[in-house]
């Protein structure tokens, strides 16, 4: 196994000292359609998948940006939260510890 750089041990000393620890983490994925990789996504994602969901016509980013402010303002503050597009971006055999 290689040795952590300064850098490295630093942010892994923090994270280790934190005084919370980090008890949910979710994908979240906003979704103005049905998409046969969702499905593959929510199968072998690391962790729990939440998909957002547009109601009625797309008219733009800022209609996922406005969507993803509400969802948050649901949440813990200190839940983490991975947001990943909904059907270009697949888990490719990581555990998630590498994401935290």
């Amino acid at each position: 196994q290689p040795e952590l750089n300064e850098a490295e041990l630093f942010q892994a000393i923090h994270f280790a000292s934190y005084p919370r620890r980090v008890t949910d983490v979710q994908i979240v994925v906003y979704a103005n359609r049905h998409h046969k990789n969702l499905d593959l996504l929510q199968h072998h994602a690391p962790f729990p998948v939440k998909i957002l969901r547009q109601e009625g016509d797309w008219k733009g980013t800022l209609d996922k940006l406005i969507g993803y402010w509400t969802y948050l303002k649901t949440i813990n503050d200190d839940d983490v939260i991975v947001f990943l597009d909904a059907f270009d971006v697949f888990p490719n055999g990581l555990d998630g510890h590498e994401l935290l």
